[in-house]
């Protein structure tokens, strides 16, 4: 046999405010004087993502460059390779040979 079910009211508490949190604010120290001065060292494992990105003019910079379509016949990236010439790293589409 089934229990009856009793409706249950449950009222708010009087004078409750909801309050949401808030984040502490991170600001600098201004007076903040390294122990020693700082230098960043490129890491030695780094390859870069593409021939275009190890080519890049800045090295420090990251760069994921890809091609995503043929600007000539519009074929998906994973129709176009990369190869390394004589003037620098370039793009070819295994469909149409397009170089650029």
């Amino acid at each position: 046999m089934a229990a009856a079910r009793e409706t249950i009211r449950i009222d708010p508490t009087p004078g409750y405010v909801f309050r949401p949190a808030v984040l502490p604010v991170i600001e600098p120290d201004p007076s903040y004087r390294a122990s020693r001065p700082i230098s960043i060292v490129p890491d030695s494992s780094y390859r870069p993502p593409s021939l275009h990105a190890a080519a890049a003019a800045e090295p420090g910079l990251v760069r994921n460059v890809r091609a995503r379509w043929c600007p000539v016949c519009h074929s998906p990236e994973s129709d176009i390779r990369e190869t390394e010439t004589a003037d620098g790293p370039k793009w070819i589409c295994d469909v149409c040979g397009h170089r650029w």
